[in-house]
Parts: structure tokens; C-alpha cells; sequence
């Protein structure tokens, strides 16, 4: 009941802003996170639509026909015979997803696909009333479904009517309100373990990253010697953590020039030419260079 109170709310305050949703369902309410777990909002105005004339202030005419929008399970009568909507109509999307809160299966067009099908069986909601669908949902909605169908296009409803019909459900089915709702303290708990998921998930795809990286190895010609490596700028070994030792192999990627220098091609030491070799054997390819006179002396030799 407290959620039937909540979004009924939700569709008032709509409509006093100059809107008409459309598209009243479950899915297009949210309950709140924290402190906010006992709130539900209202989602998704894509088919929102203003009812209210922004200029004159007044309510704007119906158009003489309107597409089909919404969900077939829920969408209004006027809807369906593609007639302009008012806050009649959400109410009465309002009422098809309050009684379907009681039971999944409660509403006989459900599993219905055909628009008209489902136009025959909310014509009898209303008029032929399941003696059913009030065997699962309580009696009061029987005067609260009255009430919305006979409401015009251009009537305000009278919303506190509304609530106090719902108030009268709750003391007829001796429901306490006081009672934390279902979800209470538990949308924090679900939220707090996705994040540990995505953080481990996100850990894991770091580390394989990682031994990707510290699996690959610089291919040496015979003669050449592993080097340590070098900080060129501090002319003195690099003291890295274990995090950057795959970076740490023996490539120099970058040199300290001096003001007047000009920065070299890389060159293939052993061949004497512009370098021609598969990415995988880039690293072993780099010219020896300890310091920034060894890089002046490598100018002048070349």
C-alpha cells in the first residue's frame, strides 16, 4: 500500500508542474539508496507530455488522433483507440500496476499481444469488474477504478479522494505502515557488493594486464649484454618499484638533449640503417646509451 501512496504522489506532483506521464509502470520507479531507501521516485518523462498550454495556461485541446504510446500491459483505454491523453489516463495505468503489485498473473490481459485483445479485457476492468482480480486485491480499488473512469478529459482528479481511499484499504486489511518496507537497509547491502564485484573484477584485469606485460622479454643479439637500466637524466640506475620493473627493461625511450641538439632517427646499431624490425624485436634494436656524453659521442660517430 505504501508503494501504491508513494507513486500516486509521484503522478500528482507531475501533473502539478503541467505534465502527463504516459507511460505508468514498475519499471519507471526507483526506490532511493541510504537514508533514501523508504522514497520511490518517479523515472522516464521520454514520452512525457504537456498538458497544460504554457502561453494561455489553460488545458490544451485534445488532437483528433494520437499514436499509440506506452505498454501494451498498461497503457489506457484512450490510449489504445489512439485518443489524446489526460491525468485521467495515468490514473488509470496508475490502478492496472497498483492491483498487479497483489499478483503477477492478476491481470487477465497479461500475456496478451493483440492492442485490441487487450482493449476488451480493460473495457470489462471497468465495467464487468473479475471477481478475481478483488479475490487477490482489496475491495477498495473497486471504488477507486469508479471514480477514474468516470473522470472527463479535461476534470482535475481529486487526488486526496485517492489517498483517502487507499488510507481506508490499509485499516479494512489491518496493514501497519509503521513496518520497515521489504528493501529496507538491503538496497545499500546489494550496492556495497556489486562495487566489492566490480573491484575485484577490475583487480583481476589489472593483474593479467600485468604478468602480460612481465612475460615478455627483449630479444639480445649473441654478443650483447643485458644492460641495466639507466635514468638518463640522473645519469645513475633506475631504482623503480616491483610495479614498474616490466617498463625497467633495457630500452631507452628518451634522452636529455642539449639546447643546441637535434634529436636523432632511431638507428639499428649493427646494421648502420634506419630501423626495419617487427615491433617484438623494437627493444633490443635501441642504441647503448648510459649517459648524455655517451649520446654526444654516438653524434659524432654517426
Amino acid at each position: 500500500m505504501r508503494i501504491s501512496q508513494q507513486t500516486l504522489q509521484g503522478i500528482w506532483d507531475l501533473h502539478l508542474i503541467g505534465f502527463i506521464h504516459r507511460d505508468i509502470k514498475p519499471q519507471n520507479f526507483a526506490i532511493g539508496t541510504g537514508d533514501k531507501d523508504d522514497i520511490i521516485y518517479i523515472l522516464d518523462l521520454g514520452i512525457a507530455h504537456r498538458y497544460i498550454d504554457r502561453h494561455t495556461n489553460k488545458i490544451k485541446p485534445p488532437r483528433s488522433k494520437v499514436r499509440f504510446m506506452g505498454t501494451i500491459r498498461y497503457a489506457s483505454r484512450n490510449c489504445h483507440r489512439s485518443k489524446e491523453q489526460s491525468r485521467k489516463d495515468d490514473l488509470e495505468t496508475w490502478i492496472y500496476m497498483s492491483v498487479e503489485l497483489y499478483s503477477s498473473m492478476i491481470l487477465p490481459w497479461k500475456r496478451f499481444v493483440d492492442r485490441q485483445a487487450v482493449l476488451v479485457e480493460k473495457d470489462k476492468f471497468f465495467t464487468e469488474p473479475n471477481a478475481e482480480i478483488y479475490r487477490k486485491a482489496p475491495q477498495g480499488y473497486r471504488s477507486i477504478s469508479k471514480y477514474v473512469d468516470n473522470l472527463t478529459y479535461e476534470e482535475e482528479p481529486n487526488y486526496t479522494l485517492i489517498q483517502s481511499a487507499l488510507e481506508q484499504i490499509i485499516k479494512d486489511e489491518c496493514i501497519d505502515i509503521r513496518l520497515p518496507l521489504d528493501w529496507t537497509g538491503k538496497v545499500v547491502e546489494k550496492d556495497e557488493k556489486d562495487s566489492r564485484r566490480r573491484a575485484k573484477e577490475k583487480e583481476a584485469i589489472e593483474r593479467k594486464k600485468g604478468g602480460t606485460r612481465e612475460s615478455k622479454d627483449v630479444s639480445l643479439e649473441k654478443d650483447e649484454e643485458p644492460l641495466e637500466q639507466v635514468n638518463i637524466s640522473a645519469g645513475e640506475k633506475q631504482k623503480n618499484s616491483p610495479e614498474k620493473e616490466a617498463a625497467n627493461q633495457p630500452v631507452v625511450k628518451s634522452v636529455s638533449l642539449e639546447k643546441d641538439e637535434e634529436p636523432l632517427e632511431q638507428v639499428n646499431i649493427s646494421a648502420g640503417e634506419k630501423q626495419k624490425n617487427s615491433p617484438e624485436k623494437e627493444a633490443a634494436n635501441q642504441p647503448v646509451v648510459k649517459s648524455v656524453s655517451d649520446y654526444q659521442t654516438f653524434l659524432i660517430s654517426t
